[in-house]
């Protein structure tokens, strides 16, 4: 099992929201009562971004792979016909 960096662990991001928000508590920003509200409000929304970020980038991604599948396709298609010219050596075939 791979262990990620500390940095992209959820871990992480929600002691980073409660240490914002604790400081914006003891620099009276943000009153006691409120913070639980906003730490509340900071998750949810925090939680929304997982949730869409990567639904955008599969779709981006789905997008991208069957545009180039259609150029490679298309690529294929629209290649012309080697010519069919004779060179000295060769000859005509008989029939």
């Amino acid at each position: 099992m791979e262990i990620k960096p500390g940095w992209q662990t959820t871990e992480f991001w929600s002691m980073i929201v409660n240490q914002v928000v604790g400081l914006l508590v003891f620099f009276n920003v943000v009153s006691p009562t409120a913070s639980s509200d906003l730490v509340s409000a900071i998750i949810k929304i925090i939680g929304a971004i997982f949730m869409v970020v990567p639904a955008v980038i599969y779709i981006f991604n789905r997008t991208w792979l069957k545009v180039r599948a259609m150029q490679e396709e298309t690529k294929v298609m629209a290649l012309p016909d080697p010519p069919a010219t004779l060179t000295a050596t060769e000859t005509t075939p008989t029939v």
